[in-house]
């Protein structure tokens, strides 16, 4: 048991080894398994990242360039400036990675419930949780676009 323990979770020194020589399997299967514990026991990642993609129109050609501007501003708060802007068709952004320590739960909460304020008359909210690895730690990454619907809402 201990020598298990010893080959997943502690780093092994070897001098013999360059840096530049490509990982061995017993590296590779360690960091998968450190991966898949954070994921399905601790449910704790070490970094999060954030990608939002939001419509500038609406089917009216209603402009939303100001609503969607003001919901990247608060991405860019809870970031720490951290964001990748790309304006196209719509706007997307995109977080770095951010470490736990400095990671706003709550704001993105805050955020989330802004996007379906913003979009809830003609857009349904979709997001999507992703987990990758990210120089060796868990990285959670979040995917929030508001998607039209394939059947339009109904007034009543």
């Amino acid at each position: 048991m201990r020598r298990l323990h010893s080959v997943l979770f502690e780093e092994r020194a070897s001098d013999d080894q360059p840096e530049d020589e490509p990982r061995t399997l017993w590296r590779r299967i360690r960091e998968r398994l450190l991966t898949v514990w954070h994921r399905r026991v601790h449910n704790r990642p070490d970094y999060y990242a954030i990608y939002l993609k939001l419509p500038t129109e609406t089917g009216d050609g209603e402009s939303l360039l100001g609503m969607a501007t003001e919901l990247v501003e608060q991405l860019r708060v809870i970031s720490d400036g951290r964001v990748d802007v790309a304006p196209a068709r719509d706007v997307r952004a995109e977080t770095d990675p951010i470490p736990r320590s400095a990671f706003d739960h709550d704001g993105f909460d805050d955020l989330l419930d802004a996007v379906e304020r913003a979009y809830e008359d003609e857009f349904a909210i979709r997001s999507v949780e992703t987990w990758r690895t990210y120089r060796g730690h868990p990285l959670k990454t979040y995917l929030v676009a508001p998607v039209r619907p394939l059947v339009p809402y109904s007034v009543q």
